[in-house]
């Protein structure tokens, strides 16, 4: 079993997330843009959603996983 992690903008995200170095550095590989400073009037909204996805045969049991998100100001 694995698990894909989802973004967007409403609560439906579609976008799959592609994981990249935990850097706060522009221009890093797999970073995007959450709001742009001069045009947000509101707070930003990041919606996440994780799904599973089954990668053989599946068996009783327990399932986890973390994501770790680097939020960057610039």
């Amino acid at each position: 079993m694995a698990f894909r992690l989802f973004r967007g903008p409403t609560s439906s995200p579609t976008t799959e997330v592609s994981f990249g170095p935990p850097s706060a550095t522009k221009g890093t590989i797999n970073q995007f843009q959450v709001a742009n400073k001069g045009t947000s009037r509101f707070y930003p909204a990041l919606y996440l959603k994780a799904k599973y996805i089954k990668t053989g045969e599946v068996s009783p049991g327990d399932a986890s996983a973390n994501a770790s998100v680097t939020f960057s100001y610039q």
